[in-house]
């Protein structure tokens, strides 16, 4: 019984240190199955007389993720600005987006938009796959270091 204990620790140790090094790139692996990547996707508001101003519009795909993690939103005009920080994501329709802190009242702004959309032939039940494989992969690596206890206790 002590053996199977040393086993396990040791098993569970070297889940850990895989989990740690490999979880990175399953999420990796996981985004590039999952998302393709749209570029400069044009928008274009006109903001009333009161400012700070914002601009509401819907992005023509769905985004992959459920606020701007790896979306760049950039004003083209009147000005050249990364307006990323200044954007938000509606996490429920992940589509609309908010672009706040426009200051010049009665302007036309144009947007260039790059983001991650799901690809068009991976369904919603296996993106949401894709999503949890980081949190299924060390559930498995912990399933099987108590399943190694188990039988390891039923052998003494």
């Amino acid at each position: 019984m002590f053996k199977a204990s040393i086993i396990a620790t040791v098993f569970l140790i070297v889940a850990v240190i895989m989990s740690v090094v490999l979880l990175p790139t399953l999420v990796d692996v996981g985004d590039s199955v999952r998302l393709t990547s749209v570029t400069d996707e044009p928008h274009t508001c006109t903001t009333g007389l009161s400012v700070p101003a914002s601009c509401q519009f819907n992005l023509d795909s769905i985004n992959g993720f459920s606020d701007t993690t790896q979306m760049l939103v950039e004003e083209v005009s009147p000005s050249v600005v990364d307006k990323t920080n200044q954007s938000t994501l509606d996490s429920s329709n992940r589509q609309t987006l908010t672009v706040s802190g426009l200051a010049i009242p009665s302007q036309q702004y144009n947007f260039l938009i790059d983001y991650k959309k799901t690809a068009p032939n991976v369904s919603d039940s296996f993106e949401g796959v894709l999503k949890l494989a980081p949190l299924i992969f060390p559930i498995i690596l912990v399933g099987l270091v108590f399943g190694l206890l188990f039988v390891g206790r039923l052998r003494t």
